[in-house]
C-alpha cells in the first residue's frame, strides 16, 4: 500500500500511540500519493501513477496549479499531528 506524506505520518503517530497493537486503527487517507510523487519517490523509490480518472487534470482545469491546496494539507497535517502527539494513550 503507497500513502501520500500527510496520511503516512498520521500513521505513524497512530501506531505509536496505540500501545496494543491488537486494537484495531482506522486512519483517513489525506490525499492521493500522485499529489506528492517527488516525496513519495525518494521515500519508496517508486514513482506514483496518478490514477487515470486524474490523467486530464491539466485539460479540464488549465488554470488550477499542480500543487494547489498543498499549504492548506500541510497545515492540516501539521494541526493533527500536534493535536495528536498530546494524546495520552489508555
Amino acid at each position: 500500500m503507497v500513502i501520500d506524506p500527510h496520511t503516512a505520518v498520521g500513521v505513524a503517530v497512530a501506531e505509536r500511540l496505540r500501545g496494543d497493537r491488537g486494537t484495531p486503527m482506522v486512519t483517513l487517507a489525506t490525499a492521493h500519493p500522485a499529489k506528492f510523487p517527488d516525496a513519495v519517490e525518494r521515500a519508496i523509490g517508486v514513482r506514483p501513477a496518478l490514477p487515470d480518472r486524474l490523467a486530464d487534470l491539466d485539460e479540464r482545469a488549465p488554470g488550477l496549479p499542480s500543487r494547489a491546496g498543498s499549504s492548506m494539507a500541510g497545515c492540516i497535517g501539521h494541526s493533527l499531528v500536534t493535536a495528536l502527539s498530546s494524546i495520552t494513550p489508555v
